[in-house]
């Protein structure tokens, strides 16, 4: 019961913050989510733990994620937030003695929950994270999950629901984020054929859940033409208020791209990059003092993050996880020093109050509208 109550006001907490650190916030699909059953989430896998974060707040339920077990050896306060989170650790031959043993009571709980029907069970089924807006191998482990449930009890209703996670940018802040969510793959067809022959029977299921969720992402062909094919489409991608019908026209223009066909992208893109910068010019002007506010109160919150990003951040994929955990812990405690010192200098203490409760308003218009 306690664990709940904090799991569901670190869920409200952590959903305010991600409606701050992400400008635009599209959901497509979302009555997918809302399957009933046993489900099973396949997601792709670019941006380490914002990707279970915004899976987590893109849909009602509460899905029970599986994770690296590496970071849950970190601390215990790691641990803590983890477990809270409903995030279990799954082992690799790197982790230590007696990786299997641990990996079959992390399978057995898996399927209590699938049993159970009340939590999803969210799997990266590309088993690692990158950047690179690509489909890579899918690994089994979905598969064995879903078929050894339905080993428990045939008579259960399991669903595989693919979900597409698209980045405008993996790291910046105030930037996109496209959550779309696929068509429900039922089991049972597939399990007639894993009685059979295992190995088939898996092999069937990944060769239809890949190209599913290929259709939900920029599906770049992960071949030595990649870093070719993926600069122009930086160059040349389409970039409107809606997010889904730019992944659609990005998808053809990965196609085209490929096929060597031309595109006037860039230049528009050029041309929106010098009208944007007036804008934002002229909103500096006519809102000057809440620009210089809002840069002046943030001076010491953006110093002392990135002062922290550099020492804390050793793999880039974790760059954007780490700066969300930043400025969704810490720079609220920031926020609250300025506001005590802000006390201490003038001793009037509504005027602090009004500063500390205002001062995340204002910077939320400096940051998104102004800097």
């Amino acid at each position: 019961m306690l664990k709940r109550m904090f799991y569901v006001t670190l869920r409200a907490y952590v959903k305010l913050a991600m409606r701050i650190f992400y400008k635009r916030w599209q959901i497509v699909h979302y009555n997918k989510a809302e399957e009933t059953g046993s489900i099973l989430f396949s997601a792709n896998h670019q941006n380490a733990f914002m990707d279970p974060l915004v899976i987590l707040q893109s849909q009602p339920k509460i899905p029970v994620f599986l994770t690296q077990a590496a970071v849950f050896k970190s601390s215990s306060l790691a641990r803590w937030f983890f477990d809270l989170l409903y995030m279990l650790p799954i082992y690799r031959q790197r982790d230590g003695v007696n990786t299997l043993e641990k990996n079959e009571e992390i399978f057995i709980k898996c399927q209590d929950y699938l049993l159970d029907g009340r939590h999803p069970i969210g799997i990266f089924t590309e088993g690692t994270h990158s950047l690179r807006r690509t489909i890579r191998p899918l690994k089994k482990g979905i598969c064995r999950l879903a078929f050894e449930t339905l080993e428990r009890n045939p008579d259960l209703d399991v669903k595989i629901i693919p979900v597409g996670l698209n980045y405008n940018d993996h790291i910046a802040f105030q930037t996109e984020v496209l959550i779309v969510f696929g068509e429900p793959i039922p089991i049972k067809p597939y399990f007639k054929h894993y009685l059979e022959n295992k190995a088939v029977g898996y092999r069937m299921l990944l060769d239809d859940l890949k190209p599913k969720m290929g259709e939900l992402i920029i599906d770049i062909p992960n071949d030595e033409n990649y870093e070719k094919v993926h600069a122009q489409w930086l160059k040349s991608r389409r970039l409107s208020k809606d997010l889904y019908r730019d992944l659609r026209e990005n998808q053809a223009l990965v196609d085209r791209i490929e096929n060597g066909e031309p595109d006037d992208g860039e230049q528009l893109n050029k041309e929106k990059a010098v009208h944007d910068k007036k804008n934002k010019s002229l909103l500096r002007i006519v809102l000057f003092p809440i620009w210089i506010y809002g840069l002046i109160n943030n001076l010491l919150a953006v110093w002392f993050t990135r002062s922290l990003l550099k020492k804390m951040v050793k793999d880039h994929h974790f760059a954007s996880s780490i700066k969300f955990a930043l400025g969704a812990f810490l720079v609220p405690i920031i926020y609250l020093l300025q506001a005590l010192l802000l006390y201490v200098f003038i001793g009037n203490f509504d005027l602090s109050l009004v500063y500390f409760f205002t001062l995340p308003f204002f910077s939320w218009i400096y940051f998104r509208w102004l800097r």
